[in-house]
């Protein structure tokens, strides 16, 4: 509902992500949904089940987009992983994703969406946890308030790190 003129005002400021649902937004919408569940309910099944429903509706709303399905489809993978007691990482929960995605919508394997969400979570999974104790350690900041700061530094530049790459090729910059 937004004119061609702002539209294209957001497009040249580099500001269109704020316009979409991508998977960060669906994230916190699940993180806030599955937290008012957990206040009403405490059997794990049913918080499972309901967390699930509120996937599929989310993507439904939104309309299957592919950063949303690489999410929706991550949170429903923790949801099995969960409900069957495994353990699991980042990385195989987001390989589930893809997995799921590719069943679901082989075509948004291949979306510049769905590349550069994955490639963010990918980045997260492997760089930030090693970045963030890299920065504590190297520069003995130890103070906790100081650590969640690093923390989400450590987060944003490990998205980026993966992300660089991927955005080079697609928008030839």
């Amino acid at each position: 509902a937004i004119s061609k003129e702002i539209n294209r005002d957001f497009q040249l400021s580099g500001l269109t992500h704020i316009l979409v649902f991508s998977g960060i937004h669906f994230t916190t919408a699940i993180t806030f949904f599955t937290t008012l569940l957990r206040l009403f309910c405490s059997k794990r099944f049913i918080l499972n089940l309901l967390t699930v429903i509120i996937d599929i509706s989310i993507m439904i709303m939104v309309g299957f987009v592919p950063s949303v399905l690489r999410a929706g489809f991550a949170s429903i993978a923790l949801v099995i992983v969960s409900s069957l007691d495994y353990s699991s990482d980042s990385v195989s929960v987001l390989g589930m994703s893809v997995i799921f995605t590719g069943l679901f919508n082989p075509v948004a394997l291949v979306n510049a969406g769905f590349i550069l969400s994955f490639f963010a979570c990918l980045g997260i999974a492997l760089f930030s946890k090693r970045l963030h104790f890299y920065i504590i350690t190297r520069y003995r900041l130890y103070n906790n308030k100081v650590s969640k700061i690093i923390k989400a530094v450590a987060v944003t530049f490990s998205a980026q790190i993966a992300v660089i790459p991927i955005l080079c090729v697609y928008f030839d910059s």
